[in-house]
């Protein structure tokens, strides 16, 4: 009976369709739609609709040279034999015991990573939750996941509400750095793709890590892209789809490893990784790398940025991925040489470190503890304050 009334669905009424899942518009789309649907002459349709076509042109241009990276990237690692890969692969296990100042580029190919966000989860969960826990405030554990799409492989930094130092440049910088060090498979070319968010992503911090990354030898060239606001779906929010709809049928949740036991079991085809934050470190980059460089300006026009080995200190940034005429820009400030920058590295001298500050730690002892049903986890979860710590909000 099902298969007779699919096959006359598909005969009588191939035009109707189930509603997809909805995500975020673009606010140029929407807007251009809406006066589009109110215009009243054919002339002002005619109008909006060519600025409507172009701009979906323009989205699709960004998609196209993102996919087109990753195609090269998966050909590069298809050319090399598996006994290549399980060796390059092996080595990830023990990059922990190293220091994060000491990598090199060594491998002669290149590679795709994209980086994101993705929206909080809490500690504990459950899907059969108490009544009551509705009006809590529990733990919050960011998520942010650098995928390597050649290898369909998604590293998700958990990181804890007393490990968390916000979600600015410095932080997201540090992230970055801190997969490189544990999961990068130090290869001379890189690609990086990001969304176009400027406090995290595009901003002067980013594009000075970047630059000393290539000045010390960590790669030979690094191009970092961005998408077309409005139009930033990539692979990653694939991974974190996979890992919410997991996540979300699990009765038992109550700490980190928990947390981490779903990132391993929700990609059936694809590896997912958790990465605790116990491994890496929050640096203050600004401190660090604002001694050699100087601050960038016009960085918000322009979607592509490359660094190259053979220019030590210039950027090139273009408008456009299709752009034949780079912009470049120095970034080194007057008096300093590649070689103090060289010099510095060799030496393992590493930026300041930025602890977390723990700020709810009465509330959750006091008021979420009791959620975590099993009592061997309530210590990890909602550990009892320190001696004079005062109150504080479940809004914080």
């Amino acid at each position: 009976m099902y298969v007779s009334f699919i096959t006359l669905w598909h005969k009588h009424c191939s035009n109707i369709k189930i509603q997809p899942a909805r995500s975020d518009l673009c606010d140029k789309c929407d807007q251009m739609l809406v006066t589009l649907r109110h215009s009243l002459s054919d002339e002002q349709r005619k109008t909006i609709n060519d600025k409507y076509t172009q701009h979906l042109i323009k989205a699709k241009a960004f998609h196209d040279a993102y996919n087109a990276n990753i195609e090269e990237a998966e050909k590069e690692w298809g050319r090399k034999r598996q006994k290549e890969h399980d060796q390059i692969l092996g080595h990830l296990e023990s990059r922990a015991l190293m220091s994060p100042f000491t990598s090199h580029a060594h491998l002669d190919m290149q590679m795709q990573y994209s980086f994101d966000y993705c929206q909080h989860v809490s500690l504990p969960y459950s899907s059969q939750q108490r009544g009551t826990f509705y009006f809590r405030t529990p733990h919050k554990v960011q998520v942010f996941g650098v995928c390597c799409e050649p290898l369909s492989r998604q590293v998700f930094f958990l990181i804890d509400e007393a490990e968390q130092a916000g979600k600015g440049a410095v932080v997201v910088v540090s992230l970055v750095h801190a997969f490189f060090h544990l999961h990068g498979l130090e290869e001379r070319r890189v690609t990086l793709q990001a969304d176009n968010c400027v406090g995290q992503n595009k901003n002067t911090t980013m594009m000075w890590y970047l630059a000393w990354r290539v000045i010390t030898g960590q790669h030979d060239t690094i191009q970092l892209n961005f998408m077309l606001p409005g139009h930033t779906k990539f692979r990653p929010n694939s991974y974190f789809g996979l890992f919410k709809k997991y996540y979300q049928r699990q009765d038992h949740v109550y700490d980190m490893d928990d947390l981490a036991d779903c990132v391993r079991q929700c990609g059936q085809d694809v590896a997912c990784v958790p990465q605790l934050y116990q491994d890496w470190h929050y640096y203050d980059w600004n401190a660090f790398l604002g001694q050699w460089f100087s601050p960038l300006a016009g960085l918000g026009r322009c979607y592509t940025f490359r660094f190259d080995r053979k220019h030590p200190g210039v950027m090139k940034m273009k408008t456009l991925p299709s752009d034949a005429n780079p912009t470049e820009v120095t970034m080194l400030r007057a008096g300093v040489a590649i070689t103090d920058i060289k010099d510095a590295y060799q030496s393992q001298v590493m930026p300041p470190v930025i602890t977390p500050s723990v700020t709810r730690s009465l509330y959750l002892y006091e008021r979420v503890r009791e959620y975590v049903r099993d009592p061997q986890k309530r210590d990890k979860v909602c550990p009892k304050p320190p001696p004079g710590a005062g109150p504080d909000s479940g809004n914080a």
